[in-house]
């Protein structure tokens, strides 16, 4: 297979999906939300990445980095404390800041990948603390405690939903009984509006923006629904609630041409939503048990979605025409990214595998075992401007994907 010629759409779907450890894509790739498509064709090609840097001692975490321009920004605890480390495209470190007590509870670790606009980052504690920093040295420029401050209510696993910034706002879910759902001013950590929402708690999954031509909705998940909200005024628009009630939903949902698309794990599986062009609304279109990712993300290559099916320990495809199953490929349960129309496909055992989508019915082109790093391997790999990030515990690695003629 890795001789096959390749015909290859770069497709940057933002955000990618999460669990309780979530990478943050929308803020950091410079990029606006939404499906972009710009097509490159690849003849006679063999895809290998090639190991170029590690950096090893970035402490206990889940998080995947966040890219912005020249830099790598990651979060890991240490000794009880949480630390923002912040790289060069080549692994060089910059800066280094502590930002208070992280999670150290079930599964110890950071959780919610830092979130960058502009010249600051942001960065979200399992136990709540949300820090802004400025990006060129590190300087603390204001803090807030969703607990302590504003009356949140913590999840089992922790807080893990990455930050969200629209213009000037900032978007997270402390989840109490009155700022259950809280915008802040991203400059100062003011806030600006505050919901009671439905009353549930926080969901694990990241929000996303959905830009209509008469206003942006925040989509975000609480533990049992699906919230829409005007991203400026803070008015609830409309709820769904899940089929069933079973775990609380850990990947992020996907926009995309007048559709809301998530994936909420078993016994809920995946959803279809259309969306009215005032934001208003929704209506279901199909759902359908059996695409039943977890907290591995999905993403979305022409007209399928991919992630991981937990029933089957397999990787899968779903059409999102018809709602009906397309393909799997028996390469177990784990986290997904695409780039250049490839998936890459970290499975909980710890292979990198990439894969070609196939039109719904994948094939692996190339595998490899990811032997650096401590404990489980659940952080979602990142790829950007053809550099493969993975996060495996202590351990951060860079690959260089080459793609090489075959003669």
């Amino acid at each position: 297979m890795a001789n096959k010629k390749l015909s290859i759409i770069l497709i940057v779907l933002l955000p990618f999906s999460t669990l309780f450890f979530t990478p943050s894509i929308t803020q950091t790739l410079s990029s606006p939300q939404g499906d972009h498509a710009i097509e490159k064709s690849f003849s006679n090609k063999n895809i290998a990445p090639k190991l170029i840097w590690e950096i090893d001692g970035i402490g206990n975490g889940y998080s995947s980095p966040a890219i912005n321009k020249d830099r790598i920004f990651i979060t890991g605890e240490i000794d009880n404390m949480g630390y923002v480390f912040v790289f060069d495209l080549n692994g060089k470190p910059i800066w280094k800041k502590q930002y208070g007590n992280e999670w150290t509870r079930q599964f110890g670790g950071t959780r919610a990948a830092p979130t960058v606009k502009d010249d600051l980052v942001y960065i979200c504690s399992g136990l709540g603390k949300i820090s802004c920093f400025d990006v060129s040295d590190g300087r603390l420029i204001w803090t807030i405690d969703m607990i302590n401050d504003l009356d949140g209510i913590n999840i089992i696993y922790g807080y893990s939903m990455d930050l969200l910034i629209n213009d000037e706002l900032l978007y997270c879910f402390p989840g109490g009984s009155e700022n259950n759902v809280v915008a802040l001013d991203r400059l100062s950590g003011k806030m600006i509006w505050s919901s009671k929402g439905i009353g549930e708690q926080a969901g694990y999954g990241s929000p996303i923006m959905v830009s209509l031509s008469q206003r942006h909705v925040l989509v975000i998940f609480s533990e049992y629904s699906l919230l829409g909200f005007d991203a400026i005024s803070g008015e609830m628009l409309w709820t769904h609630s899940l089929n069933e009630i079973g775990e609380i939903p850990c990947n992020t949902p996907l926009f995309d041409q007048g559709h809301i698309y998530y994936v909420a794990g078993p016994r809920n599986g995946a959803v279809k939503l259309k969306i009215s062009d005032d934001g208003n609304q929704i209506s279901e279109i199909w759902r359908n048990p059996q695409f039943d990712t977890f907290f591995g993300g999905f993403v979305k290559v022409d007209n399928f979605l991919y992630g991981a099916n937990e029933n089957h320990k397999n990787l899968s495809s779903i059409n999102i025409n018809t709602g009906k199953i397309s393909g799997a490929l028996k390469i177990y349960s784990g986290s997904i990214a695409t780039s250049d129309g490839l998936l890459f496909y970290y499975n909980d055992s710890g292979r990198l595998n990439i894969v070609e989508p196939n039109e719904g019915n994948p094939e692996l082109i190339e595998s490899f075992k990811i032997e650096q790093g401590t404990g489980e391997h659940f952080a979602h790999p990142i790829v950007h401007e053809n550099i493969l990030y993975i996060r495996h515990g202590d351990t951060l690695l860079a690959y260089k994907i080459i793609a090489d003629s075959i003669e």
